[in-house]
């Protein structure tokens, strides 16, 4: 399986995001730069964005013209995951694209996450995203500041987006999270589009 994954800003250990990847998925996983986003072209198997759309304070990485490369990508058979701040501050385009954005999360807590057979904690940041329309649903996240949504996946013509807000910092060490990512990628992969 061939990976193109954009990870790491200010606030997202690169490398952390880059080993939890390396620990979760078997397959070639090609570190890529913000500018090197047309290399998705090459129809990997799997593109995975896990850092905001700043490339600095203010510059953005992805706009619509990277936006109607991702539509291209995903309508063809794509599979596209947006993980924790690959949900922030991207454009409209982007947020309708994946189906959701985020929007905040309180300071560091310990969260609750859950849903069909999965149930665990993580030190994390809460994040509370807002949905669009033709997502389903499969996990919440609940703390002391409120419950939200925490992962959800999309269809888009003959591809498909997943997207999940845990983990950041040490939650990306904890071996019951990896579990679960590892498993929900692992099934994501394998149905059929």
């Amino acid at each position: 399986m061939r990976v193109f994954a954009f990870l790491g800003d200010r606030y997202h250990d690169h490398d952390l995001f880059l080993e939890t990847l390396k620990d979760v998925l078997n397959g070639q996983i090609h570190d890529l730069n913000p500018e090197d986003f047309s290399e998705i072209e090459k129809l990997p198997d799997l593109v995975v964005i896990g850092r905001w759309n700043l490339l600095d304070e203010t510059i953005p990485w992805v706009s619509e013209k990277e936006t109607k490369l991702l539509e291209e990508y995903i309508k063809t058979g794509g599979k596209l995951f947006v993980w924790h701040s690959g949900l922030s501050r991207f454009p409209e385009s982007y947020n309708r694209l994946v189906g959701g954005r985020f929007i905040h999360h309180p300071p560091q807590k310990k969260v609750k996450y859950y849903g069909k057979n999965v149930e665990f904690e993580l030190i994390d940041e809460h994040y509370f995203v807002e949905l669009y329309s033709d997502v389903e649903i499969f996990l919440w996240s609940e703390s002391e500041d409120g419950v939200s949504i925490a992962g959800w996946t999309r269809r888009f013509h003959e591809g498909k987006i997943l997207a999940l807000t845990p983990a950041h910092g040490e939650g990306l060490k904890d071996e019951t999270f990896r579990n679960f990512l590892k498993n929900t990628l692992s099934s994501f992969m394998t149905q059929a589009s």
